[in-house]
């Protein structure tokens, strides 16, 4: 795999950077707004994934909350051109191992039914199946599937002392 970093840090070139992933992969992108609010909330994480072989800018992200001894991941994009190289499956790895260091015993997330390629990545990746949320997405109309993904990590106790 390529010398690859993650970005922990929001500054504006990294907000920028996610807002051109998500305009390039078909998501919804968030306003700069959004992304200062998100910055704030202590129980999110955005992680930009940066391969300076490969690019000068971020080439995917991953947004998610982490509210012990749960978290959701709301959001994942790479960019069209480094798909298919390993990349999703680096932040995915990546954020999860976080997760699972952190105390976190359970992760979620919800899917287009169409997405096959990331219904694919998350199965290799311990996700499985949960239930069908109808009508989830508006633009297009359609379903979601909520998989969630069982972490080994410290028992939650531990956040309680």
């Amino acid at each position: 795999m390529l010398a690859h970093r993650f970005h922990r840090t929001l500054d504006v070139s990294a907000a920028a950077g996610l807002r051109r992933i998500a305009v390039r992969t078909g998501l919804t992108p968030p306003t700069l707004n959004q992304i200062h609010t998100l910055r704030r909330h202590p129980a999110t994480r955005i992680r930009l994934l940066l391969v300076p072989l490969l690019s000068r800018h971020p080439v995917g992200f991953i947004l998610y909350q982490v509210i012990p001894p749960e978290a959701e991941i709301f959001d994942m994009g790479v960019l069209p051109e480094f798909k298919r190289r390993g990349f999703g499956g680096c932040l995915l790895r990546g954020a999860l191992a976080g997760l699972s260091a952190a105390g976190v015993s359970v992760c979620h997330l919800e899917v287009r039914v169409s997405n096959h390629p990331a219904i694919a990545l998350y199965t290799r990746h311990g996700f499985t199946p949960d239930r069908i949320r109808p009508g989830y997405y508006a633009l297009p109309p359609e379903d979601a599937l909520c998989m969630s993904c069982r972490l080994a990590g410290p028992p939650a106790q531990a956040f309680l002392s």
